[in-house]
């Protein structure tokens, strides 16, 4: 990945509107609002309530009220809604670990905003942070990491990759990332841009070398002043930068040799992966190895285990939960190996939940498995000469997929951490892995196909792995990915983080009239000009097909539509992904709680009458629909003038539309707050091994 220069032009005059502003303590929001202030706009602010996360559930969270108060007051301003500033990230500072308080608020708070906006339009979504991002030399090592090496090939490989990025006019040197807790909120905010994206999240780091003034000045030429397509800024300096991907290749097959006399430990050891890493490491000379998981090893583990322990490797199984400090610090003394020399940290979990309906101590949770377990290690090793300290992270944290919000956050505050390292002279490197094949879990197979990953081979991973550490990187992506698929399932253009990969290039080339076409669906065209009965009858068949697809039956299966989706089958994973076939469908965006709140067939297709009543009036009839008998019934005019012949048309247009609105819905009933939590209750599922 890299930074590239993104350009900016002076504001043009904007009309005058309110902005929502989720303030900061350290006064950059309160700067900023003067700024919008003195450009004519009306600001409502929110204070951070400073509230501890319990047990309580999210719909008494003071917070959220907050945020819902300030709608209200939002809504009653004579301006209209331009956006939102989500400025807690600001705060976040040090200690820099997962649960650090300013972090808890942060994530917290943008958990409860999420909550908040499937009720109502914000506007575009702007998440500020301050030092949450690595900008320049993410790819490679800094100068004092390549005089540190051990291997002078790797100091001149260092060299070599820097002054290309120079050629690149990108930013020459690795910056300090002083609150990586705040880099959750990237993945948060990668993840609220799929699940709900009329809330278009919009990512800012400002420079934590500036000044207050000085972000204030960033975050308001970010907001003013910055192509609106680019939703991926780090501010520095007076530069602005845009985060876009590369693809690279290793030159050459690396090998590394570990020492026979030093100990490694591989947390999330007893997983697949974990047991593969460790067979990786007795063959590359390691004869001392910790492995740590929460559970006791299985028949499978058991064998694998024994069959290092016969190539005459020590491997010690510690029984620890990751995110506790003092357990996992007892677990490693206990194990009885040699000095440290590596840390490969595989542990995490993974829930499949939208962020609008997940409670805090489930996405905590998953924070705790990945980010604090990350964060505990670092604490036990700093002081420890290690030859390399590696993060397994995800590429659900860069590439932000719906119903893993939590996942993400903790993937992003992984990436975070090893920057933070490196620019401290430690090793660390984080590795956004793809989808790894081994004993891939179905589910977990299905979700990727959908997302466009393609299963990697293990050996395969393991080689990219070698290469990386040899090579002295900080963060890669390892993946393997059908780029068109993975589109398709985005929907929209292609993001600006993709546009510099070869892949997407063909399709960034095409003309507009190829887009055009692709997005004039003949399926609205089957429905213009049918009667409302005609026209509810084939949308309920249109959905019910769609759902028995999403649900993994055939098309022609036949579904109960007055019947609950989530008691056919469906939880919110499954509710996202048939929102998603539908909008693609239908060319259109729908809100995130489009099943949640019509979550029967009958209710969905009559949801979608009334909100497909006015494109299709505005849509020719097609030739084959008309009515000449209608047309006969128009009188001609009185004089030899001709009368135009949309004055009939258009008003039956909208009589048409009226009585679409007022189609009767079953068992309709007022939206309430409830409704997003109700997916949300149902039992998980976790991706412990090989998540995406």
């Amino acid at each position: 990945m890299s930074w590239a220069p993104v350009a900016s032009e002076a504001p043009a005059p904007a009309a005058a509107g309110t902005w929502i502003v989720l303030a900061d303590a350290g006064g950059i929001c309160e700067a900023l609002v003067d700024r919008l202030r003195a450009d004519g706009h009306t600001c409502v602010c929110i204070a951070r309530t400073g509230d501890t996360p319990g047990e309580d559930s999210r719909e008494n969270n003071a917070q959220a009220e907050a945020i819902a108060a300030a709608v209200a007051a939002a809504r009653t301003a004579l301006a209209p809604l331009t956006g939102t500033v989500f400025g807690w990230g600001l705060d976040v500072a040090a200690p820099p670990g997962p649960f650090s308080p300013g972090q808890v608020e942060a994530a917290r708070g943008l958990l409860a905003l999420a909550g908040v906006l499937p009720a109502c339009s914000l506007g575009p979504l702007w998440i500020a942070t301050r030092g949450a991002v690595a900008v320049g030399g993410s790819d490679v090592p800094d100068a004092r990491d390549a005089r540190d090496a051990r291997d002078a090939r790797d100091a001149r490989d260092a060299r070599d990759a820097r002054d290309a990025r120079d050629a690149r006019d990108a930013p020459d040197a690795l910056d300090a990332v002083d609150a990586p807790g705040a880099a959750a909120l990237w993945g948060m905010g990668r993840v609220l841009g799929r699940e709900q994206p009329d809330a278009a999240p919009r990512l800012v780091d400002l420079d934590p070398a500036g000044s207050v003034v000085a972000n204030a000045a960033q975050l308001h030429r970010a907001l003013t002043a910055i192509d609106r397509g680019e939703d991926q800024l780090a501010a520095r300096g007076d530069r602005m930068l845009g985060l876009r991907l590369h693809r690279t290749r290793a030159d050459r097959a690396h090998t590394l040799a570990l020492a026979a006399d030093a100990g490694y430990l591989v947390t999330g050891g007893l997983g697949r992966l974990g047991l593969a890493v460790a067979e990786w490491l007795v063959a590359r000379g390691a004869r001392h190895v910790i492995l740590v998981a929460r559970s006791r090893p299985g028949e499978e583990a058991a064998r694998r285990i024994a069959a290092l322990e016969a190539q005459g490797a020590r491997v010690a199984v510690a029984s620890a939960d990751v995110g506790d400090l003092a357990a996992l610090r007892e677990a490693i003394a206990a194990a009885g190996v040699p000095a440290l020399r590596g840390v490969i940290h595989a542990a995490g979990q993974a829930h499949q939940a939208l962020l609008a309906g997940e409670p805090w101590q489930d996405f905590a949770q998953v924070l705790g498995a990945k980010a604090a377990g990350a964060w505990n290690l670092h604490e036990l090793t700093r002081d420890q000469p290690l030859d390399f300290f590696v993060m397994f992270s995800s590429i659900a944290g860069l590439l932000g997929f719906g119903g893993m919000g939590s996942y993400a956050a903790a993937n992003s505050y992984l990436d975070a951490l090893a920057a933070h390292r490196r620019a401290r002279g430690l090793p660390a490197l984080s590795v956004a892995w793809g989808l790894w094949a081994q004993d891939l879990v179905p589910a977990l197979a299905a979700h990727g196909a959908r997302v466009g990953l393609v299963p990697f081979a293990t050996a395969g991973g393991l080689a990219a792995l070698e290469a990386l550490i040899a090579r002295g990187a900080t963060h890669a992506v390892v993946a393997s990915v059908d780029w068109p698929r993975h589109l398709q399932d985005r929907g929209g253009d292609v993001p600006p983080l993709l546009r510099d990969l070869r892949d997407l290039r063909e399709t960034m080339a095409a003309p507009p009239s190829a887009h055009a076409a692709a997005a004039d669906r003949p399926l609205l065209s089957s429905l213009s000009g049918l009667s409302d009965q005609d026209l509810a009858d084939r949308l309920a068949a249109h959905v019910a097909g769609t759902a028995s697809e999403t649900l993994g039956y055939p098309r022609y299966h036949a579904l109960p539509r007055q019947r609950g989706l989530f008691d056919l089958g469906f939880d919110s994973l499954l509710a996202m992904d048939l929102r998603r076939r539908l909008a693609r469908d239908f060319g259109r965006a729908f809100p995130a709680t489009l099943v949640f709140d019509h979550p029967t067939i009958e209710r969905l297709a009559a949801h979608l009458a009334s909100c497909l009543a006015d494109e299709l009036c505005a849509r020719p009839t097609a030739p084959a629909l008309e009515r000449p008998q209608v047309r006969a019934a128009v009188p001609a005019p009185a004089s030899g003038g001709s009368r135009p012949a949309s004055g009939f048309a258009a008003r039956r247009c909208r009589a048409d539309r009226d009585r679409r609105h007022r189609l009767p819905v079953p068992g309709r009933r007022r939206r309430s707050r409830h409704v997003l939590a109700a997916p949300a209750r149902r039992p998980r599922r976790d991706l412990r091994d090989g998540a995406v």
